[in-house]
């Protein structure tokens, strides 16, 4: 497709779509693979580290930082905005719908929701670096401006999040050996948006990630829920007069490609757009039969994206498994949403989203978000 450009910039005339999640800390004993990017800085993303610069000589001195560890941490997730101004971070699509979708339906069923944003099901795995035999780390999750609605496995709530205090890692994946709770378990009782996430964890274990043990547990990962505010995105949407997207550059580049998916009743079609760059505009068209990208070429392409950002082959077919039928449909089932924009975060713009603080820091970090703009009819 051809993509126009223009200079200026404008506010949206629609809310992004964030959806976030999966924190993947897989810590395996072989080093990560060749192919995968290089690494991301660990501590300086995790822990402030106190200036030098204008430091008076009778001032105390700045704590050193801390050693980091032989380990990596990934994660992946959502970011769902909708056209209401609600958002959710998420690890899979959440709540089925009631019914399904039939041609009369003007937009497909939606799930319970609460009438504020919601983080959801981030998982964390973790991955063993040089040949390391065993570490042993503590995590907490800080959701901004948030609250905490569920997380697995019980640790200690903090404000507005979760830590998990000496979680020791060993080489190996432990996969299947947990027996998460189900719908009508005491941990699913009592949760603010009546909807349980802990009981899918089990379809988000990854087989490459190492073993995680914690209070006793042996356990592929670990995972919270809960509130925050709307973030602040890189990209601003407007809708055209005819349906197009005006796609302006606000923040860091995005990585990877725009994709737009249109559906109605019967089909989806999508359509691939290279990102605008910094402080320009590129114009995205309603995706059509016409226009499509070819199908399943358009969605493989599109879940090679994790691995390019530094996932395992694990993490990236977990990510593919929780989403592809919820974005782009298949089957009898349709998108979940009827016109949407999809886009990567930025790494350096997710810890102001969900910040994590880990002690000892791992040596590498991998941070991997989708993007979900609902876009409302012009």
């Amino acid at each position: 497709m051809t993509v126009g450009i223009s200079g200026g910039a404008f506010m949206p005339g629609v809310p992004t779509v964030f959806a976030a999640g999966l924190l993947l800390a897989a810590c395996g004993s072989a080093p990560e693979p060749a192919a995968r990017p290089s690494p991301t800085e660990p501590a300086a993303s995790l822990t402030a580290v106190p200036s030098p610069e204008g430091s008076d000589v009778n001032d105390d001195p700045a704590a050193p930082e801390p050693a980091s560890a032989a380990y990596a941490l990934h994660e992946w997730g959502l970011i769902d905005v909708f056209a209401d101004g609600r958002f959710e971070l998420a690890a899979g699509p959440g709540q089925p719908t009631t019914r399904p979708w039939t041609p009369t339906d003007r937009h497909p069923p939606v799930r319970i929701q609460v009438d504020r944003p919601q983080v959801r099901k981030p998982v964390i795995y973790a991955h063993l670096l040089e040949n390391q035999e065993a570490v042993q780390f503590s995590l907490t999750v800080a959701l901004t401006g948030g609250e905490l609605f569920e997380h697995f496995p019980p640790a200690q709530t903090v404000e507005a999040g979760v830590r998990w205090a000496d979680v020791a890692v060993s080489p190996g994946p432990c996969v299947g050996e947990v027996s998460y709770p189900g719908r009508d378990d005491p941990p699913c009782q009592g949760i603010p948006d009546d909807y349980c996430e802990v009981a899918e964890l089990s379809n988000y274990e990854a087989p490459d990630a190492d073993c995680l043990t914690f209070g006793g547990q042996r356990l592929n990962h670990l995972f919270y829920r809960g509130a925050g505010n709307r973030p602040e995105l890189p990209l601003e949407v407007e809708v055209g007069p005819n349906g197009e997207l005006r796609v302006t550059s606000v923040g860091p580049v995005v990585p990877g490609s725009l994709v737009r998916v249109s559906a109605t009743p019967n089909r989806s079609f999508s359509i691939s757009a290279a990102p605008p760059a910094a402080g320009q505009t590129v114009v995205v068209p309603v995706a059509t039969r016409q226009n499509r990208l070819p199908d399943p070429a358009a969605t493989n392409a599109f879940f090679e994206e994790p691995g390019r950002q530094g996932l395992t082959d694990g993490e990236a077919a977990a990510f593919r498994r929780a989403w592809e039928r919820e974005l782009f449909g298949g089957g009898a089932r349709r998108p979940h949403l009827r016109d949407a924009l999809l886009y990567w975060m930025p790494t350096e713009s997710i810890d102001a989203l969900a910040h994590l603080d880990l002690t000892p820091p791992p040596e590498v970090v991998r941070r991997v978000m989708l993007v979900r703009v609902e876009l409302a009819a012009p």
